[in-house]
């Protein structure tokens, strides 16, 4: 069981951008920072309710949109929870 069962996150890693731009590090963080969340000695989050948006270069995503929609169903999970949120992170790298 999870140790803060009414907190929250969304993760971004972007690597991939329009070229000639691209990153190599921000997904790799994105993933270390989610094992961080769930594990005990860190943050103590259900995984269900770490929800991440990872870049991938083709298609070249995510837009907006991709975030937003994320953003929505993590509320919609917040709102399902009995006990409601206590803690959200947003974590961004890229």
């Amino acid at each position: 069981m999870a140790k803060n069962p009414n907190d929250y996150a969304l993760v971004v890693g972007i690597n991939d951008y329009p070229a000639p731009r691209k990153l190599n590090g921000a997904v790799n963080d994105a993933n270390a920072f989610i094992t961080w969340l769930t594990k005990d000695t860190g943050g103590g989050l259900d995984p269900a309710h770490c929800l991440k948006v990872l870049s991938t270069p083709n298609p070249l995503s995510p837009d907006q949109t991709d975030i937003d929609d994320k953003l929505v169903e993590l509320w919609n999970n917040v709102l399902e929870n009995e006990q409601g949120g206590r803690r959200f992170y947003f974590y961004f790298s890229g």
